[in-house]
Formats: C-alpha cells, structure tokens, sequence
C-alpha cells in the first residue's frame, strides 16, 4: 500500500468522537502515513488547558506530535469560543489558510472528518 497524508477534521468535542478521531490519526501514523488534524468548532476545547474533563484526549494529543503528526486549530473558531491563544496546549498550532490547504490540498490526501 502507498503511503498517503490523512487529513483529520474535527469539529467536536465530545470526548468519544475526539478520542476516535485521534486514536485513528495515530494509528495512520504508525503506519507511516503524514497525519494533520485541524481543531475547528468545539474541537478547539479539546486543546484549551483551561478546559476540565479531556485529560484522556491531550494524551491522545501529545501522541500525535510525538510521533510527528501536526494538529492545526482554527484561530476564528478558538475567537469565536472565546478561547485566548495562551490556553492552547504546547505543539499545537495556530492554523492558517496556507497551512490548511497545503494538508487538506495534497496530491495524496485522503479527508476525513468526525
């Protein structure tokens, strides 16, 4: 099988949905593949360290990083949550038309969305 890049989009955070999402993007990149993952609507909370109740899901996260996936979150969603730039755990990026549509855009992409 060919190596593609994932695109991950996340709109929730309901924790089933966001742990499904981002336990699936991990085990694309352990299989070699390139994963970004765009935080957008209410995903943005998930990376919000103010947030109480998804310890589970920045676990999750940090394994994406670690193991050299890229997690984008929406600066107009996080505005319109309310959600200042300081709460935004570490390695997770402020993301940008450019930086969205280089991912989601890639010759190989594949797209899925929770």
């Amino acid at each position: 099988m060919s190596k593609t890049s994932l695109f991950v989009n996340l709109t929730s955070d309901e924790g089933w949905r966001a742990a499904k999402a981002l336990r699936f993007s991990t085990q694309a990149l352990m299989r070699g593949h390139a994963v970004t993952i765009l935080l957008n609507i209410r995903a943005v909370f998930v990376a919000d360290i103010t947030k109480k109740g998804f310890d589970d899901e920045r676990d999750l996260i940090r394994g994406v990083i670690e193991k050299g996936g890229r997690i984008l979150i929406g600066p107009d969603c996080m505005n319109e949550a309310g959600m200042p730039a300081e709460n935004v755990m570490k390695g997770v990026e402020t993301a940008t038309a450019d930086s969205v549509f280089e991912a989601a855009m890639a010759e190989d992409a594949k797209i899925i969305s929770w």
